[in-house]
């Protein structure tokens, strides 16, 4: 089934256009099978009192039988599962018969005599147009088969009523003539058409199919990746946990002042560390989507203050100017996430500037407009494209651990789309950088009553905690910690052997601390819920401290409804949330 077209397409797509135009020819054939049917033996009541019988019953045979044949074609076609030779037989056969259809229709000119019978020609003139003109829709799909069934049914025409006739109609074969032509122009309009229209669809399938593998080729990189960071920030934070712990519980047996000196350096690795690992966190909560937005009335001034106080020193090391302009306005937003935004920024300014100074700029226009500019090396336009990508960093080849894991402004994107928040980078290569988000602004919060100031010296002493962890490093180094808040302490690797420690020493916990991850698939929540079942305490207090950033543990951690600590965790932080358990 040739194309007839001037596009150049490949052998494949030429192939795919055939099988395709192929399918539509035959359905579009069927369902005129029986109007050709239909018409000859309506033309054989019109003429019949017209022309012999012989003749006219004789060509309504011929005819009849022809479409038959064509028909029993087509269905058989189907049969055929479109095999190449059986389709190439096929389609030879099928423009033999649809010559012959031609001619058949063609030679009625010669049967009804125009000057005789003009009306009934007429008629005739009608449907052998009308036949001609529905056979544009197969034309546009199978060029080659509308052009040898009109040019047999025209030709003929046009010598009819030129040279056939006693009296010649020259003006009417001329028409005949220049309708077929007209006729030739559409059909192949619609069928160029048609084999574009074809290559296109096809191409959008091909490359939406393409577009579905790319996206789960990226959604399985993804979750590999937050696999592997789960992974290896649960294997980190295990260690790490037990060496905050130790580390709170080592101080107090420090005597000397070198002894001091060198658990503050050794207290600053663990810091890094606990930074980086955090930053990791960051990333698995905005995956698992379980980072919930607290808006309120926040005092700017207040996240400032502390701001500065948390990057002074950092700043004063590297010999750089940190300047905050002051603020008495409050914004509406999120304080938490505002300020590890404000954070991320800043800590990127500093570790990226190397002199001169990193400034927090304040403007109130349609809002509170907030940015952060520094005097560093600044950004090409290529760097500016890439620098919101996950662990994308710059200058940065020997990964220094000072300038983190490449995920602070990639945080900071994703947080802003979270609140909302329009963030822009203006940058130059070499005039620094200029990062700023805009805020809306709202009126101070009314104070009904002063805050309640908790100290850290309460509500711990005395309490009974029951300690759940499969590694004994954190059970030892948590115990010992707790112990030294005055607290009574049992700590167990399982739920059971907990329940077995609770009946034989009588011991009845106020507070039960667990891991999240236990062993045989059990976890933290599976065995605080055990203790609470054996002590019949559906209200025991209960913390869970997790290791996982991996999105999916993180969402089972926070339908369980219990407190919930990151590892590693901070002893002040602990020793505050232990606090809140009892007041």
């Amino acid at each position: 089934m040739k194309i007839f077209t001037t596009e150049k397409y490949s052998d494949d797509e030429l192939l795919l256009i055939e099988s395709e135009h192929r399918k539509a020819y035959l359905k579009l054939f069927k369902s005129t099978l029986f109007v050709q049917g239909l018409f000859p033996i309506v033309l054989c009541f019109v003429f019949y009192s017209l022309i012999s019988n012989t003749i006219l019953f004789g060509w309504l045979s011929a005819i009849l039988f022809t479409t038959l044949i064509r028909g029993y074609l087509t269905y058989g076609w189907y049969k055929a599962n479109f095999n190449i030779n059986q389709t190439r037989m096929f389609e030879g056969l099928s423009l033999i018969l649809s010559f012959v259809a031609g001619c058949l229709w063609g030679m009625t000119v010669l049967i009804v005599d125009f000057n005789q019978y003009p009306e009934a020609s007429v008629f005739l003139n009608l449907i052998i147009f009308g036949l001609a003109a529905g056979s544009v829709g197969i034309g546009s799909y199978w060029f080659a088969y509308f052009l040898v069934y009109n040019i047999a049914v025209f030709s003929i025409y046009t010598l009819g009523y030129s040279i056939a006739m006693d009296e010649p109609h020259y003006l009417l074969a001329i028409s005949i003539l220049l309708f077929l032509i007209f006729m030739i122009q559409i059909a192949l309009v619609f069928h160029r058409g048609n084999a574009q229209n074809i290559w296109l669809i096809k191409r959008n399938q091909k490359l939406a199919e393409n577009l579905e593998i790319k996206k789960k080729e990226a959604e399985n990189f993804a979750a590999s990746r937050t696999r592997f960071l789960a992974s290896a920030s649960h294997d980190l934070r295990q260690p790490l946990q037990a060496l905050n712990f130790f580390l709170s519980a080592l101080y107090r047996e420090l005597n000397s002042d070198k002894g001091r000196e060198l658990y503050i350096k050794l207290e600053k690795c663990a810091e890094g560390m606990n930074e980086l690992l955090s930053s990791i966190l960051d990333v698995s909560k905005l995956d698992a989507q379980i980072v919930t937005l607290n808006r309120e009335a926040c005092s700017v001034g207040s996240i400032l203050d502390n701001l500065k106080q948390q990057f002074q020193m950092q700043a004063d090391e590297k010999g750089l100017k940190l300047l905050f302009h002051s603020s008495d306005h409050y914004v509406y937003t999120d304080p938490i996430l505002l300020q590890r935004i404000l954070s991320n920024l800043i800590s990127n300014a500093i570790n990226y500037t190397n002199n001169g100074k990193v400034e927090v700029l304040l403007t109130h226009k349609d809002g509170l407009l907030i940015e952060i500019a520094d005097t560093g090396d600044g950004l090409t336009e290529i760097e500016q494209e890439h620098i919101f990508e996950e662990f994308y960093q710059l200058n940065n080849p020997e990964r220094d651990k000072k300038k983190g894991l490449g995920l602070g402004l990639s945080i900071v994107k994703r947080l802003c789309q979270l609140m909302n928040i329009p963030i822009t980078l203006h940058s130059q290569k070499g005039k620094g950088c200029c990062f700023s988000i805009k805020l809306p602004l709202c009126n101070a919060p009314v104070l009904l009553h002063e805050a309640p100031k908790y100290s850290l010296q309460q509500y711990t002493e005395n309490k009974k905690i029951l300690v759940i962890d499969d590694e004994i490093t954190i059970r030892d180094s948590l115990s010992e910690l707790l112990s030294q808040w005055q607290c009574q302490v049992i700590a167990a690797e399982s739920a059971s052997e907990a329940c077995d420690m609770i009946q034989k020493q009588q011991f009845i916990p106020d507070l039960i601390i667990a891991d999240y991850r236990l062993r045989e698939d059990k976890t933290g929540v599976d065995a605080i819920n055990q203790v609470k079942k054996l002590l019949n305490q559906e209200d025991l207090a209960a913390i869970i401290m997790s290791g996982d950033t991996e999105p999916k543990r993180l969402k089972e951690v926070a339908l369980s409804g219990y407190k919930l600590l990151h590892k590693p965790v901070k002893p002040a932080h602990l020793r505050m949330l232990i606090q809140r358990q009892f007041m």
